[in-house]
C-alpha cells in the first residue's frame, strides 16, 4: 500500500466505474429497474470481477492465496450487488412514469 493514498485517482477511478456500470445496466434492464434487479446486475459484475479477475490474478501472481481470493469473490459480488441495486432505484427513481 502506498504511504499516502491518492484520493484525486480514487474520486477519478470511482467515478469511471459508476458511469461506466450506470451505462450497462441501462441497457440490460430494458426500462424494469427494481432492487432486485439491479443487486442481480452488480452481483453478475461482481462474480465477473471477483472469482473472473481474482482466480486468474490467484493463477499468475503472489498476491493472495486460495481462501482469500474466494472471500474477495464473495465480498466483491454482495458489495457490486448493493451498488447495482443503488443504481436500479436511481433510475427507478428519476425515470419517466407513463400517465
Amino acid at each position: 500500500m502506498k504511504d499516502s493514498v491518492d484520493l484525486v485517482h480514487i474520486a477519478i477511478g470511482c467515478f469511471i466505474q459508476a458511469f461506466i456500470m450506470s451505462t450497462i445496466y441501462s441497457k440490460w434492464a430494458r426500462g424494469i429497474h427494481s432492487a432486485k434487479e439491479g443487486f442481480e446486475f452488480g452481483a453478475l459484475v461482481g462474480i465477473f470481477t471477483g472469482f473472473g479477475v481474482g482466480l486468474i490474478m490467484y493463477g499468475s501472481s503472489n498476491f493472495s492465496d486460495l481462501t482469500g481470493t474466494l472471500v474477495e469473490g464473495v465480498i466483491e459480488m454482495v458489495y457490486y450487488g448493493i451498488i447495482g441495486a443503488v443504481i436500479a432505484l436511481v433510475y427507478k427513481a428519476t425515470s419517466k412514469k407513463n400517465a
